[in-house]
């Protein structure tokens, strides 16, 4: 008797502890990339799809909706233990000391083991609703997941071109410094020969001190855009990164009408997908809810063992039994009712949920589309602007160094050919940002990959990638195959050994 308990009590943590992950249900979740692929070297020159791996790899918002997706997985294990049968142990043992008035004691020791087991053979579908809850539940959450990182996908990448913006703008404030130290040096020199007024010299250096300050302010923000691309990745903003410069043959055209575009939006955004799924999660648990107030029908089973520790061994009593049980609710006090009620609520709720989430997509898409048609004009609008103010100052600074234009014109030709500067650096990475926020929009990935080249990574580099489509790895097709399975299921009885196969 001793044996046996001492036994059990150790049998059953080994088989509690067997395996974290018994029904593999966390195996449906893309697992994130191993550690050592994490780490940053600050000798290494990252490209755009270096720059990517690593703000999924390190950001914690990726591992947020991770970790929010492995949970909904543990969820659906737990939807799927509802059909497996429920074994339990006990185990008491009883020391009683009695005295009486005449001064003796009545002492005894009893020591008592027991295996109880209770299987939920039919429910009229309130498992099979439960587990297909808790799958569309789960395909919600990869989605969310999903939707995660291409936020972060195309935060990554806006970072990254913002660094080169902001790059060429110190580099253009540079030339624009050197241009107006010329201008300076020659205004003073027309000064000395008595050529030039004072007033002029002091509108030079006027100039000068302003180029150079657009410069201080151009290297600022390069260290705020390599700030901003450091805290992505989890790094201290005081990091600094050698990054690639990006491919000069980037694709900036527009990729597709708005309608075709709307249309993918509709099709492939994860968000809206995570919303329908959460459609069909409010709609089985409604058919959990109904399926509640329906009979159940349990296998009942259990043996025990007792001992009083006497002699002889004829006092040991061994019991068991078996039977099934039928449950029918009957009244609830209209607490299923209201339940039922609520579910239904809920079901409109998740709706008209999905319909302003698809409202919101198509306005935001149209807002997109709009602001990257407005800065590809831009885009195209600069270059004439540059190409005529380089024309200017070109012809300004030589009538003025032979003496036939003043100080005035060369200045302001100066200025133009900053601001043209300035504009085509603005609208040329404006144009690029644009269109990849149009992409995120219509739910699409790698969309620069139309004639060969690739803003969103190399060839070389697409396939390590972490594609946010491959992370869903559950979809409708899955959830239609599990849900097929289940009918399959209950079609022979519910019998529970289809479960425990699968």
């Amino acid at each position: 008797m001793k044996r046996l308990f001492l036994g059990l009590i150790m049998l059953m943590p080994s088989v509690a502890l067997a395996s974290s992950d018994p029904l593999g249900t966390e195996d449906k979740v893309l697992k994130p990339m191993p550690l050592a692929q994490c780490n940053v070297d600050e000798m290494q020159t990252l490209s755009l799809s270096d720059v990517i791996n690593l703000t999924l790899c390190r950001n914690p918002k990726s591992k947020q909706t991770y970790f929010a997706a492995m949970a909904a997985a543990a969820d659906l294990g737990a939807a799927k233990s509802g059909y497996y049968p429920k074994l339990d142990f006990d185990a008491d043992v009883n020391v009683r000391s009695t005295k009486v008035d005449s001064g003796n004691y009545d002492n005894s020791s009893t020591g008592r083991v027991g295996l109880s087991l209770n299987w939920l053979l039919y429910d009229f579908g309130a498992r099979s609703a439960n587990k297909k809850s808790t799958m569309y539940a789960l395909d919600a959450a990869m989605r969310t997941h999903s939707d995660s990182l291409q936020d972060l996908i195309f935060e990554a990448a806006s970072a990254y071109f913002k660094i080169f913006e902001s790059r060429t703008e110190a580099k253009n404030a540079q030339e624009t410094v050197v241009h107006a130290k010329e201008a300076s040096n020659a205004t003073y020199k027309r000064y000395q020969l008595g050529l030039s007024a004072f007033s002029d010299k002091l509108q030079a250096d006027t100039t000068l001190a302003q180029a150079e300050l657009k410069l201080t302010k151009a290297k600022e923000a390069e260290v705020v855009a390599m700030s901003n691309l450091a805290m992505l990745m989890d790094l201290h903003p005081t990091t600094v990164l050698k990054v690639k410069e990006p491919d000069s043959s980037i694709d900036i055209s527009v990729i597709d009408p708005y309608e075709v575009l709307l249309e993918s939006a509709l099709k492939n955004r994860a968000d809206i997908k995570a919303s329908k799924a959460q459609v069909a999660q409010s709609k089985a648990i409604l058919d959990q809810r109904k399926a509640n107030d329906t009979a159940t029908i349990n296998l009942n089973a259990g043996t025990s063992a007792q001992d009083n520790f006497l002699r002889p061994p004829e006092n040991k009593v061994y019991t068991s039994q078996a039977g099934i049980n039928l449950n029918v609710p009957i009244f609830t006090g209209f607490n299923n009712t209201y339940k039922i009620r609520q579910a239904e609520h809920n079901v409109n709720r998740a709706v008209a949920s999905l319909k302003t989430l698809e409202n919101q997509v198509e306005k935001k898409l149209w807002e997109t589309y709009q602001s990257y048609l407005t800065s590809e004009k831009s885009y195209q609008a600069s270059l004439v602007m540059l190409t005529s103010a380089t024309q200017n100052q070109n012809v300004a600074i030589g009538a003025y160094k032979a003496g036939r234009g003043d100080i005035l014109s060369v200045l302001e030709a100066n200025e133009k050919m900053a601001d043209a500067l300035t504009s085509k650096t603005n609208a040329y990475y404006d144009l690029i940002i644009s269109k990849i926020n149009l992409i995120r929009q219509a739910g699409r990935y790698d969309p620069f990959n139309e004639s060969g080249n690739y803003l969103l990574a190399e060839k070389q580099a697409q396939q390590n990638v972490v594609i946010p489509e491959q992370i869903v790895e559950t979809d409708q097709a899955y959830v239609a195959k599990e849900t097929n399975q289940q009918e399959t299921s209950e079609e022979n009885n519910q019998t529970p050994q289809q479960e425990v196969g699968e």
